[in-house]
């Protein structure tokens, strides 16, 4: 069997220079090699051998909303193309006043306004799943008073007006919004694990959390979402910290059947990933869809390029586990409590919207990646690496990423085992940059069937790629 080689050289800047700043990325350039044989591959692919594990049910992130940046927003919305956007209801936004309840009034948000109805819309409009969480009540619905009047936490002092709060909300997604009920997700509650006081910089969801208020919060917004259409999805219990509390909700099987989707929260330091899988694994036991719809690093947050590798490493680990990835979230905002506004993707309407690089790490993967079926791949130590095949085209996917910190050879050969094709085209992506169309060069080869197609890559230390290898049509005679 005869094996051939392809060489793409991806550069891009490695090191910090003594100053601090992390150089700007090397344009990408594609030279051919002459055949090789025998030539050993540091990473294999095995499109012969699909992965047991299926994908996640769906990917998104945690989104925001400006009526004045609306065409820059809805822009940018469609280049992620998430299919889930999570979003906060405000209670004493949309119920400020005890029989109220407004969905089409702008608000100030801290320096811009906000109109439900118009973002209810646009995500209609963009065929997106749209997942609300109330995380805290109006003053008027609540137990005891918040820090601010719209940080007043649970439980509902009258449930009676909270059901009444869920069932008019998705009524008028349903019925004025034209909302398809099956893209509607409602999580109830935000963290209520999350004691008050333990995060300085949040105000606590839950005061005191007693278990039998929280089963009847659940229960009162299942019935209520569920009598507004039964395809009404519901989520929770947006767990901060451990599995615990969802555990004993779902000991009893009448209060698992209220939930259709599981989800938790995990922030860590530095580069752990660690505690996020864990938790995941075990509440996909459950036989039910596993949503992380909150995570980021403590350390790097989503900040220039470590915190756009953070991202580039978490994702291909989650969807290898499974795990839906809900990034938070879109973009900066005035006002977000500290560390967690650097989680968003972009910097906010004073800086112009500016991407990070982490946005164009989620923009790579989330228009090229899911796709795919993932299939067996094989990498050394230290390299994070994602494989699939598109069926619809029969391209090739591969999700590369060094984050190593230290200089070492970043050279890598890629063998492809069960390639369809009798000649390739590879192109190879910067993911920490904006797609770049027609980028690569387009090779043939004379292939037998179930050749190996091999390619070496450059991928240096604190870098990313994506590598699309698409088969070409044979030549004519």
């Amino acid at each position: 069997m005869k094996r051939f080689i392809f060489l793409a050289l991806f550069l891009v800047g490695c090191t910090p220079s003594p100053s601090g700043a992390v150089p700007t990325p090397q344009p990408q350039t594609t030279l051919p090699l002459t055949p090789a044989q025998n030539l050993p591959a540091d990473l294999t692919i095995a499109l012969d051998t699909p992965v047991e594990t299926a994908p996640p049910a769906s990917y998104g992130l945690n989104g925001w909303w400006s009526d004045e940046d609306a065409p820059t927003l809805t822009a940018r919305y469609m280049e992620l193309a998430p299919q889930t956007v999570r979003l906060p209801l405000l209670g004493a936004v949309i119920a400020p006043q005890k029989g109220r309840i407004v969905f089409d009034q702008p608000f100030d948000a801290g320096g811009r306004h906000l109109t439900y109805a118009r973002w209810f819309a646009a995500l209609r409009d963009m065929d997106a799943d749209i997942m609300l969480y109330i995380p805290y009540l109006p003053e008027w619905m609540a137990k005891r008073p918040g820090p601010t009047p719209l940080t007043a936490p649970y439980p509902p002092a009258d449930m009676q007006a909270y059901a009444h709060l869920v069932g008019a909300t998705l009524r008028y997604l349903v019925e004025d919004i034209g909302y398809p009920p099956e893209r509607i997700i409602l999580e109830p509650v935000n963290e209520p694990d999350l004691a008050c006081g333990s995060d300085p910089a949040v105000a606590c969801f839950w005061h005191d959390m007693d278990f039998a208020q929280l089963r009847a919060v659940i229960g009162a917004a299942h019935q209520a979402a569920k009598a507004v259409h039964p395809r009404i999805r519901i989520a929770g219990l947006a767990t901060c910290c451990t599995h615990a509390l969802l555990d004993r909700f779902l000991q009893d099987p009448s209060r698992a059947a209220w939930l259709d989707i599981l989800t938790y929260h995990d922030y860590s330091g530095g580069y752990a990933i660690g505690r996020a899988l864990t938790i995941g694994d075990h509440l996909q036991s459950y036989g039910k869809p596993v949503y992380l719809d909150e995570y980021g690093s403590t350390t790097y947050w989503s900040d220039g390029r470590e915190g756009a590798l953070w991202h580039a490493a978490v994702l291909p680990q989650l969807w290898e586990h499974g795990i839906t990835p809900v990034q938070f979230s879109l973009a900066e905002w005035p006002g977000m409590h500290a560390g967690y506004n650097q989680l968003g993707l972009m910097k906010d309407w004073r800086a112009d919207w500016q991407e990070k690089p982490a946005y164009h790490v989620y923009q790579n993967f989330y228009t090229a990646i899911p796709p795919a079926r993932p299939v067996a791949v094989n990498a050394p130590e230290g390299i994070i690496a994602w494989a699939g095949s598109n069926p619809q085209n029969e391209n090739t996917l591969l999700w590369l990423v060094n984050g190593a910190w230290e200089e070492k050879g970043g050279e890598l050969t890629v063998a492809v085992r069960g390639f369809p094709g009798d000649s390739a085209y590879i192109q190879v992506q910067d993911a920490l940059q904006s797609p770049v169309t027609g980028s690569g060069t387009a090779f043939r080869v004379a292939a037998a069937p179930n050749s190996v197609l091999l390619f070496e890559i450059s991928l240096p230390p604190r870098s990313a790629a994506l590598v699309t290898i698409q088969p070409l049509p044979a030549p004519h005679p």
